[in-house]
């Protein structure tokens, strides 16, 4: 949810005594890997604290390494919402790359701003009941 995925992008400089080769294998969107277990990201348009450009590159690192994944992102929502956040609807795009190795793309949209059922639904599909 929100979060940061890139401390260089957040303003919080270089890890000390880390050259940047070394910061850079360490950040989770240079980590994705094809047998990495789904993934669900959220994220409020209206969010200050955490750009959303860093849930944008997280996806995409993901789609890169042929990850599954699914990215809301909620209209009007700022940073630290709870599945029932201040906001217009969200956007899911959920990209899912089955044994063929050709991805399914889904894209839903939804008026309210509840992440209920998105984020259960994203449960059952990757856990189970």
């Amino acid at each position: 949810m929100y979060g940061v995925v890139n401390f260089s992008k957040h303003g919080k400089g270089e890890v000390p005594g880390a050259s940047a080769a070394e910061q850079a294998a360490y950040l989770p969107e240079n980590q994705c890997d094809p047998l990495d277990p789904p993934v669900l990201i959220l994220h409020g348009t209206a969010d200050t604290t955490v750009d959303i450009q860093q849930s944008k590159d997280m996806a995409t690192a993901l789609a890169k390494a042929k990850a599954d994944h699914e990215f809301i992102i909620v209209a009007g929502a700022p940073h630290t919402f709870d599945l029932h956040p201040k906001g217009s609807g969200w956007t899911r795009t959920a990209l899912r790359w089955p044994a063929n190795g050709t991805a399914i793309r889904k894209e839903t949209t939804s008026d309210g701003a509840d992440l209920v059922e998105p984020t259960l639904a994203f449960l059952v599909r990757t856990i189970g009941k």
